[in-house]
């Protein structure tokens, strides 16, 4: 009698979805929509502040960001040294479900952007 039991509990176990991630573009960019970004951005990057076009992310879904154009007062944070090399960071703007996410591509961390309104592309 353990038989249809063990076989409910496996089918039950194969179910279970991932939510699509669409990509997205910024729609009605506000000033705390884009303070939203910029954190989000600095916080994958580890730096203290950066500042974006008022226009990024409001035409497609992808930002890429040169390291050499960071500025930062703390040197080598993150193994980044700012005189060093230019290299970039990209990343792109997706929506899951109702809410717009920023990915960094190179990590897949993902950082929502609270107070931001998207739309799929």
């Amino acid at each position: 009698m353990k038989w249809p039991l063990a076989l409910v509990v496996l089918a039950s176990c194969g179910g279970a979805r991932a939510v699509p991630e669409n990509p997205a573009h910024i729609v009605h960019a506000t000033p705390e929509s884009r303070q939203a970004l910029a954190r989000a951005v600095a916080q994958a990057l580890e730096v203290g502040h950066i500042t974006l076009d008022d226009d990024a992310l409001t035409n497609d879904s992808a930002l890429t960001i040169v390291l050499g154009q960071v500025r930062d007062p703390r040197p080598l944070l993150g193994g980044h040294d700012p005189g060093g090399p230019s290299q970039s960071e990209r990343f792109h703007l997706v929506m899951i479900g109702e809410h717009c996410v920023l990915v960094r591509d190179r990590t897949d961390q993902h950082y929502d952007l609270i107070g931001t309104t998207c739309a799929p592309l």
